[in-house]
């Protein structure tokens, strides 16, 4: 359980959750490739070390041995980053995903929040290419440690489907209760009518300081799963509001911007990365990219001028 406002990374909350669903279920396997660590999948290891299998750098290779089990009726966990997993390993990801799996896909270390890890670690096509897959039944950018749990424990105890998700080193604020997590479904966390920005992943925190601030009136909608979008509900989540903006720590081609857009049949305005990233802290790049609260609320002032 997890408290509103607890300062936890979500990949922190992913690594507990699995150790949970792991002394719960036998059929569980982890697949791990050299960042162990870093993924949060040591203490699986340590508590269940005959479903624990190292990789090494071979995301590849990785991801045949997991299919393989998920053949066989296990339900395999693949980890690696995102900027890695997502590249390396998408070939086998896409022709073995030809069949039926119920696979998890868990990569770690998404968007800028690698900071000084540099630009070659800031994974922000993962979606992209995890979406375009057929076979990739789910594509999710959890928002907090709390949805994180609760994505997770539907992944794999109400789902037979393959699914990934990506997670986040830095710790963000908890923004929701710990309740039943529903794919698809669009979440409004704060009303507003000038417009709405349908966010996904914890970067929903920085579109929820935007629109705090008094010049403003911004309804913030959490859009956690990418692929599908439950299109009823995001449409009745923007009602109302004539701009209607995406707030994502990816790329804008291809990820939330690209599924929201469709989803409405109507242009959006895209807040996301345009470019490669850059090294700096993480503070620091998302300002110099406009992904800060101040950025945000920056681009939606500038909307609405020339809107009018």
């Amino acid at each position: 359980m997890y408290n509103l406002g607890d300062n936890v990374s979500t990949r922190d909350a992913y690594g507990k959750i699995l150790v949970e669903l792991g002394a719960a279920n036998e059929r569980i396997m982890v697949f791990g490739s050299d960042v162990d660590d870093s993924n949060k999948i040591q203490e699986f290891e340590k508590r269940f070390p005959r479903r624990f299998f190292k990789s090494g750098i071979s995301e590849a290779h990785m991801v045949s041995r997991a299919l393989g089990w998920a053949y066989e009726g296990f339900i395999p966990v693949v980890n690696s980053f995102a900027a890695f997993g997502s590249h390396r390993g998408y070939d086998q990801i896409f022709q073995g995903l030809r069949r039926q799996a119920h696979a998890l896909f868990v990569f770690s270390h998404a968007g800028l929040g690698v900071g000084q890890d540099g630009e070659s670690a800031q994974a922000i096509t993962d979606m992209t290419l995890m979406a375009s897959i057929p076979g990739m039944a789910y594509v999710f950018d959890p928002i907090d440690a709390a949805e994180t749990a609760q994505l997770m424990q539907w992944a794999v105890t109400e789902n037979d489907k393959p699914v990934y998700i990506r997670t986040r080193r830095q710790e963000t604020p908890v923004l929701v209760p710990s309740d039943h997590f529903v794919p698809g479904k669009a979440r409004v966390l704060r009303d507003g009518s000038d417009a709405a920005i349908v966010a996904c992943g914890p970067i929903v925190n920085h579109a929820l300081e935007a629109a705090q601030l008094p010049d403003l009136s911004v309804r913030v909608i959490a859009q956690s799963t990418i692929k599908p979008i439950d299109v009823v509900s995001l449409a009745q989540a923007v009602k109302g509001c004539s701009t209607v903006c995406t707030l994502e720590d990816h790329g804008t081609k291809g990820g939330l911007g690209d599924a929201v857009s469709e989803a409405l049949q109507m242009p959006v305005h895209r807040f996301g990365m345009e470019r490669y990233g850059a090294t700096g802290t993480p503070e620091e790049l998302y300002k110099a990219f406009q992904l800060d609260g101040q950025g945000i609320a920056q681009r939606i002032r500038s909307i609405a001028k020339a809107q009018k």
